[in-house]
């Protein structure tokens, strides 16, 4: 099954992350790097850099959707994958998947679950269960079906109005 890897980028993909990436076990898969310089689209910066984000993101699922891949790999510029990767998301079959890895401060998973008072909860710990029904997954390593890209269109959450 054909897989093209996504990395969204400002500048430029780390050197372990690109070593990850093409040292998967499936042999059917190919890298799409696509660096975009950021623009001014928000007066403060967290919330320019969040727009400029998912405007990258949108680009590129354009793109991935012109191609004849059936799965899509996103991996963020400095997420290290397993050699692994693309065989175990394969073999799940799941429409959706994504990757443990942690926040950038290292404080907890980005993936998390609603617990019944209706808060959401971040995962302090990987679970051991590698098949973990979630609420929330990132983008720094997810697998879906063209089925799901084409349905989706990624959304900062926040308004562009500066």
């Amino acid at each position: 099954m054909k897989v093209l890897i996504l990395i969204p980028t400002r500048l430029f993909v780390e050197p372990d992350c690109l070593a990850s990436v093409n040292n998967q076990t499936h042999a059917d898969y190919s890298v799409c790097i696509h660096a975009l310089a950021p623009i001014q689209l928000h007066i403060e910066s967290e919330k320019n850099r969040v727009l400029n984000v998912v405007r990258n993101r949108n680009m590129m699922r354009d793109m991935a959707l012109k191609t004849d891949a059936e799965w899509f790999m996103w991996v963020d510029s400095d997420t290290v994958i397993p050699p692994s990767a693309i065989a175990t998301f394969l073999k799940y079959k799941k429409p959706l998947m994504g990757g443990w890895y942690k926040k950038k401060d290292g404080s907890v998973w980005v993936a998390g679950s609603f617990i019944p008072n209706g808060l959401f909860q971040f995962y302090k710990e990987q679970p051991a269960d590698a098949e973990l029904p979630v609420d929330l997954l990132g983008l720094g390593c997810a697998f879906m079906h063209r089925d799901v890209l084409e349905k989706i269109e990624f959304d900062p959450g926040i308004t562009k109005d500066m």
